[in-house]
């Protein structure tokens, strides 16, 4: 599932290369003692091996995808055969600075946690309604792990509140499809849109507009709004940065390092590599596959959606 027919023919060809490897230098026949180093090893030793079509090395992106066909291969291992094999770092010699960020799950909470406070310099907004929205957003791009696209686009009609569903109709390559909203991201969405979206709407252009000229229109089916009752576009980013402020994180926070973030916390909790690859609405699994060296160190195990 969510293979191209392109990695269906190659996978088993690095894979046998892998076994082969194993076998002629280390003598390893059987699976099971397979360990972490013999990854590494292998590694270094395609860096060296020279290229038996045109002649030179190997490209690192030839490398890297050997590496992403061997980590689906130990994946299946793991959760098939339970067979604990410790999957190979994705990249070779990659540095800090291109490590993608992840947030814990500690300040994922923390992030939340602020949307309650009352700011002193909040000039008189309506707190609730803010928090609410802002926990709306947060559980859209990290519970739901969307897109920052897929969150600017998403209308009233696509957020099925009794079923616990929501439908991305806009994903990348035009691709549909349903994510679950459980536990308190489904208690967010649900209390922003019944009871505080209103405000950015009708209330708000009475409340806040009442000496000014009042907004034209109001966004009628966006599910995010901004304080003129429009549909919220760069706001995403500038009400982060507020949270992350106040939530003192030190990372940067954005859009796409929440999404990140579930990823890994769900990978870390055991969740398949197929089921998040369809979550985050990959085309297949070589994009998913990032995550498992992220989550192999992960050391916090709790999400924040029970």
């Amino acid at each position: 599932m969510g293979y191209a027919a392109g990695t269906i023919k190659t996978f088993p060809v690095h894979v046998r290369e892998y076994l082969h490897y194993l076998e002629n230098e280390h003598k390893i026949r059987e699976l099971r003692k397979i360990k972490r180093h013999h990854g590494q090893e292998y590694v270094s030793y395609l860096k060296h091996r020279a290229n038996k079509t045109r002649g030179g090395g190997l490209m690192q992106s030839t490398i890297n995808k050997q590496v992403v066909a061997i980590n689906v291969f130990i994946n299946y291992l793991t959760q098939a055969r339970e067979l604990h094999l410790e999957t190979i770092s994705i990249r070779t010699h990659q540095s800090a600075s291109s490590t993608p960020i992840v947030l814990t799950t500690q300040e994922v909470e923390q992030l939340y946690q602020v949307t309650y406070e009352n700011w002193e310099d909040s000039n008189q907004k309506n707190i609730a309604a803010y928090g609410s929205r802002d926990r709306a957003m947060l559980s859209l791009l990290y519970g739901c792990g969307l897109r920052i696209n897929e969150c600017r686009n998403l209308n009233l009609q696509d957020i099925d509140l009794i079923k616990g569903e929501l439908i991305v109709r806009t994903g990348k390559g035009d691709k549909q499809r349903i994510i679950p909203m459980i536990g308190k991201v489904l208690e967010h969405i649900e209390a922003y849109i019944n009871e505080h979206r209103y405000w950015f709407t009708v209330s708000h252009a009475q409340h806040t507009w009442q000496d000014v000229q009042k907004p034209t229109e109001v966004d009628k089916q966006a599910v995010l709004l901004n304080e003129k009752g429009s549909r919220l576009q760069k706001g995403h980013y500038n009400r982060l940065q507020i949270l992350k402020e106040r939530a003192d994180i030190e990372k940067r926070v954005t859009p796409h390092i929440l999404r990140h973030s579930i990823a890994t916390h769900l990978l870390a909790n055991g969740m398949e590599l197929e089921s998040i690859s369809e979550f985050l609405g990959h085309s297949s699994l070589e994009s998913t596959q990032i995550y498992t060296h992220i989550a192999h160190n992960y050391e916090e195990l709790q999400t924040l959606v029970d």
